[in-house]
């Protein structure tokens, strides 16, 4: 769900590479999901899915973007990845490993693993780590924020 206001052409950017840290970026393992905004922008509030298989001319999809089963990370970002494979711009990031964020420039991530973004952590916002894993979860938004297994 998009929380400002996108304009046409803007692309944003999903991963579940690991975020290793400023040293290494991300890991270059996985897959990488780039939606390009269409002409009519998005709008706060706005869903946005991407369907693994469907055909939709928005999305790209380079390497391997395969959510897995015993917990995953996913981060979200709104620019591209510098030579350092490392983005200027991160917007979102979730653990859904049930161990929380690794710590920066850990050497032996699996591909469950990522350290949170210094952006995110320096912000206090724009993450999230369950402390247990489950298959799903449900966001509610309303008037507060409510996480939970459902």
């Amino acid at each position: 769900m998009a929380l400002t206001d996108f304009q046409a052409g803007a692309v944003l950017y999903v991963t579940d590479n690991a975020y290793t840290g400023p040293t290494s970026g991300f890991r270059d393992t996985e897959g990488v999901l780039s939606y390009t905004v269409p002409t009519e922008g998005l709008s706060a509030g706005s869903v946005v899915v991407w369907e693994d298989g469907a055909p939709d001319v928005q999305w790209t999809q380079s390497g391997s973007f395969i959510l897995s089963t015993s917990g995953d990370t996913i981060t979200v970002f709104t620019a591209a990845r510098d030579s350092e494979n490392e983005p200027s711009s991160i917007t979102f990031a979730v653990d859904n490993s049930g161990d929380g964020w690794e710590p920066l420039d850990m050497a032996d991530m699996t591909a469950a693993m990522s350290a949170l973004p210094a952006a995110l952590a320096q912000a206090g916002m724009g993450s999230i780590s369950f402390s247990t894993h489950r298959d799903n979860y449900v966001f509610r938004y309303d008037i507060t924020l409510e996480f939970g297994p459902y």
